[in-house]
């Protein structure tokens, strides 16, 4: 058979590499996504992961340098590379799922043992398919020097491409692959086609003859002398600086957009564009001119820390321009108009920096290209060093800046690093003149002093959810001043997995505290109080003898303090975020000074985590996580979640979710409920705040309901007390069953058949960000309206007391949103016990 051109072999695997960066990054979201429900969405187990994937690449890189020296067939390694990690990928979710059962079986101890059992995981899961994918720039750089000359040419074109194909795995996994066919699926069909690419470079080296450079093969036996260490160290700052850049603008980026699933993507593939881009910009300037390298390597480095600098003068205008844009765009009736705001805004703050990040690899590589070097190695080398520095870059500023800095410093910290990659470019006896490390000096100084203040009110005001409220205010400090005039904010802190805060409402009459995570409202001193209270009361007195009891997320300290009230009982709060618990401490005065009770232990550790490894079985379950609509929280509403919290209670247990009525659209609300019924057969359905919050009610035993038994238990002075304030009022177990609204039949009848949310596939997390701000609390009410039952067929007790419980049932039928829903909870009470006279 005839051979291809090298021409035409040279483009097809530039396609081929573009397309291979695909797959690699629609297989970090699937890995990622597999590691965390397992091991924890917290900081430190997702550092763990993009730690040990970026080691792997700069290991493989190093190998990859290595096994290119002086073989003639570098094409058909390359193609052997693809073929072994798309046969990973294809078995990986059957690897993943049978692994993490077993390490997660055998990590029952303590913070020190499950970090231990993670790193391992981690080791033994993402570490092989990442040392493959580092060694595929070098051996396919070797081959092209080869073929085509221009090594250094042909290796930064690589990077470019593959960064690119990096961007279209993020687009294409985290819009159509992940959210249409879910996470094994999508695997499976990205390492079927990186299959078909592996075959594909096979075949191809089948037809290419075997050849090495005249030049290489003399000089390939000869050690390939190190990089200087300064330029060495000055790569490797330029990549901490750009991936300390990227979780700082996440960050950002989340406040103003909302921490969704869909603004991860977005945040992710414009960065990755932006790298790109440049670099592509950047490899065709230095093949026309080469000369420049250096020149426009030191220029980027200067260039790059102007730009991240701007940025922080760049971030006041972001909440007023999202604002701005809602009515533009008609969010309430264009849902999908929510990415196009969000593709803006993430390309105004990220695009002009992250085009100057992209060329700065591609840069080095011609800066320190030596002719009588064979590229692959030093390549490899020069790759290393790149992604030791991000590994340095994520861990720092998402462990010690962003906490213990702030954003706005942490940046300014990134442009001085910048600026010190630059000055490492200098020579040697440059660098050490005292007028210039004078004048280094005097620049760090300057930027310091020009960083702006963050401005944290303005900057956690919530676009994403409340945007409707500031579409008056067209300026940062119109905005501001309107913010100040409202509320006071009275505590703020970046913490390791989100920015917490807690405001003061200086308009309303009994000052109102709000807590906040990322700029969405977590519970109130006073709106939230009905369902932050009863969320602990409800399955307390419905279960008989509660003493072990799990709280899974701590908003204000209410739930949890409530709970805490009952006697013998034993609450362990379990919250994902330490600021969460330091920010709830300004609601003592309702939380019942959660924090120093002795039957109140308070861990800092991801819920699904917890409830996975711990042996001890609960009485009662509370999960009182955010909405659903944000990543993470998302997690807790699956029906794997839910069979996982069943299977940590008692015989008898009972779990309590909290699920919003807004916001939520009826087939999304659907779903959740044939998640929780999955899980739960026996459900009960309460109200805590009418058109606002449902309370759902599992166990795998029938209720049954005695209210003179839950009167009694009521009586108890403190629990009393705690449900008759803040606009609950509750004065008896009669009061107290008329927030059931559904049982058993009619919970499973409003669920309905059709698709859920699973682990596997995360439906809700792509759904729900889009109908954020659709007016749905009415329709979901009418909803549970058609469907409700009422308590009566439960109830267990003499006639007197279900009489008194059908008269106190219209005593507060203040609660009750029309007459209709009076009228029938009249008819199911009468029907049960014989006719009644209407009060």
């Amino acid at each position: 058979m005839r051979n291809i051109s090298t021409s035409h072999h040279t483009s097809l695997l530039h396609l081929i590499f573009t397309l291979s960066g695909a797959c690699a990054l629609i297989y970090q979201l699937a890995w990622v996504r597999f590691f965390s429900l397992e091991f924890g969405s917290t900081t430190l187990a997702v550092s763990t992961v993009v730690a040990v994937f970026m080691g792997g690449l700069a290991l493989g890189a190093l190998i990859g340098g290595r096994i290119s020296r002086g073989r003639r067939h570098q094409l058909r390694v390359y193609g052997l590379i693809e073929l072994c990690l798309a046969g990973y990928a294809l078995l990986s979710p059957l690897l993943f799922s049978q692994a993490l059962l077993l390490l997660t079986g055998n990590s029952g101890g303590g913070f020190l043992e499950l970090t231990a059992w993670r790193f391992i995981a981690a080791v033994l899961l993402i570490l092989p398919p990442t040392l493959l994918m580092g060694t595929t720039l070098p051996v396919l750089t070797t081959w092209l020097e080869q073929r085509a000359g221009k090594g250094h040419y042909r290796s930064t074109t690589l990077y470019s491409w593959n960064t690119l194909g990096a961007m279209l795995g993020v687009f294409s996994g985290g819009f159509v692959l992940l959210p249409q066919l879910g996470t094994s699926t999508t695997l499976w069909l990205a390492a079927s086609f990186n299959l078909s690419l592996a075959v594909l470079v096979i075949y191809l080296s089948r037809h290419q003859v075997a050849v090495a450079s005249p030049h290489h093969t003399a000089t390939q036996s000869k050690a390939v002398p190190p990089i200087a260490i300064a330029y060495a160290a000055s790569v490797a700052l330029a990549a901490a600086a750009t991936m300390a850049c990227q979780v700082i603008w996440t960050r950002v980026a989340g406040l103003v957009l909302g921490t969704t699933v869909y603004a991860f993507t977005i945040v992710l593939a414009t960065f990755l564009a932006g790298l790109a881009i440049g670099a592509l910009l950047v490899s065709a300037l230095l093949e026309r001119r080469p000369h420049l390298a250096h020149v426009t390597l030191l220029g980027l480095l200067l260039a790059s820390a102007l730009a991240i600098l701007s940025t922080t003068f760049l971030f006041p205008y972001l909440p007023v321009w999202a604002s701005q844009l809602f009515p533009l765009l008609d969010l309430r009736h264009n849902p999908s108009s929510l990415l196009i705001l969000q593709l803006t805004i993430a390309a105004v703050l990220m695009l002009p920096a992250t085009l100057l990040f992209g060329g700065i690899f591609p840069a080095a590589i011609r800066r320190f290209a030596h002719p009588d070097h064979p590229a692959g190695s030093h390549v490899a080398r020069l790759y290393a060093w790149d992604v030791v520095g991000s590994i340095l870059g994520v861990l720092l500023a998402g462990f010690l800046l962003l906490p213990w800095v702030g954003a706005n410093s942490s940046l300014a910290l990134a442009a001085l690093t910048m600026l010190m990659a630059g000055y490492l470019l200098l020579p040697p006896h440059r660098r050490m003149q005292p007028h210039n490390l004078a004048s280094l000096l005097l620049i760090a100084a300057a930027v310091w002093l020009v960083t702006p203040q963050w401005q944290p009110q303005l900057m956690s005001s919530g676009p994403h959810s409340y945007a409707h409220r500031y579409q008056n205010h067209d300026s940062p400090e119109s905005l501001q001043h309107h913010l100040a005039e409202r509320e006071q904010l009275l505590y703020y802190a970046d913490g390791l997995t989100a920015t917490v805060s807690v405001s003061q409402d200086l308009k309303s009459s009994h000052r109102d505290l709000y807590i906040y995570t990322n700029g969405k409202i977590d519970g109130s001193s006073r709106y939230d109080m009905p369902t932050q209270r009863l969320a602990a009361h409800l399955p307390m007195l419905l279960h008989p003898h509660p003493e072990q009891i799990a709280v899974v997320g701590m908003g204000t300290g209410t739930t949890p303090g409530s709970a805490a009230l009952h006697p013998n009982s034993r609450i362990r709060v379990i919250e994902i975020e330490s600021r969460m618990v330091e920010g709830a401490r300004l609601f003592q005065d309702v939380n019942h000074q959660v924090h120093t009770r002795d039957n109140v232990e308070i861990r800092i550790e991801d819920g699904r985590t917890h409830l996975l490894r711990q042996r001890q079985r609960y009485d009662v379950i509370i999960s009182i996580p955010s909405n659903p609509w944000l990543a993470g929280s998302a997690d807790l509403f699956t029906s794997d979640f839910f069979a996982r919290a069943a299977g940590a209670l008692q015989e008898d247990g009972i779990f309590a979710q909290w699920v919003q009525l807004y916001g939520l659209d009826e087939e999304s609300l659907r779903m959740v409920l044939r998640a929780f019924t999955s899980a739960f057969p026996e459900t009960l359905l309460a109200t805590t705040i009418l058109r606002t919050d449902i309370l759902l009610l599992g166990s795998q035993q029938p209720f049954n309901i005695d209210p003179d038994t839950i009167q009694r238990r009521m009586e108890y002075p403190a629990i009393q007390a705690d449900l008759a304030s803040l606009n609950l009022g509750i004065d008896s177990a009669y009061h107290l069953l008329t927030r059931i609204r559904l049982l058993t039949e009619g919970v499973n009848k409003l669920a309905g058949t059709g698709l859920t949310h699973t682990d596997d596939h995360p439906r809700l997390s792509y759904r729900a960000p889009l109908t954020l701000h659709q007016p749905t609390q009415h329709r979901n009410e009418s909803l549970i309206a058609e469907h409700a039952t009422g308590i009566a067929p439960l109830l267990r007790g003499s006639e007197h007391s279900l009489r008194h419980f059908h008269g106190l049932a219209y005593a507060h039928d203040s609660f009750l949103p029309t007459g209709k829903e009076a009228w029938m909870v009249q008819q199911l009470i009468s029907g049960y016990y014989s006719p009644l006279p209407t009060p």
